[in-house]
């Protein structure tokens, strides 16, 4: 029966029902073909496993680098501003002691020198630690408007 009765009729048509089976099975170099593949896919696997793991440490080893860094800048910014503060107190009592007719010109001129030096200390030391806050924000992957950091 093709899509009707049977012999020549044409009465009683009925719809045809066909069933396909395929049955495949690949067998690539006795099964070491597909071995193969799979130690290949594992391989990229445990390479990727690797590489994310070392960009892992090398992120660690940036942010707690920074971390550490700008802590002793801190510190060294506070040390700074004490011997600012500590180098006007000793031009302020020169210039107490030139005045007095007790001091000499050059005690003062030593001062204003030694004030400008801690001056200029302290300013260093605030821009290691701005840039050291820079490099720590941008280690813990925050955005930076300007990436120029030195």
């Amino acid at each position: 029966m093709f899509g009707g009765g049977e012999g020549s009729s044409l009465q009683k048509l009925d719809g045809r029902s066909d069933i396909d089976i395929q049955l495949t099975w690949q067998i690539d170099n006795l099964g070491k073909g597909t071995r193969a593949a799979k130690n290949a896919t594992r391989s990229l696997l445990n390479q990727s496993i690797y590489t994310g793991r070392a960009i892992k440490d090398q992120i660690e080893n940036e942010v707690s680098t920074a971390y550490h860094r700008v802590n002793l800048y801190a510190e060294t910014m506070q040390l700074a501003e004490t011997n600012v503060a500590e180098a006007t107190n000793v031009l302020n009592k020169n210039e107490l002691a030139i005045k007095g007719l007790e001091g000499m010109p050059l005690e003062a001129v030593q001062s204003i020198q030694t004030l400008a030096q801690a001056r200029n200390e302290y300013l260093d030391a605030v821009m290691n630690y701005n840039r050291g806050q820079l490099r720590l924000i941008r280690a813990i992957g925050q955005p930076i408007a300007n990436n120029s950091i030195e």
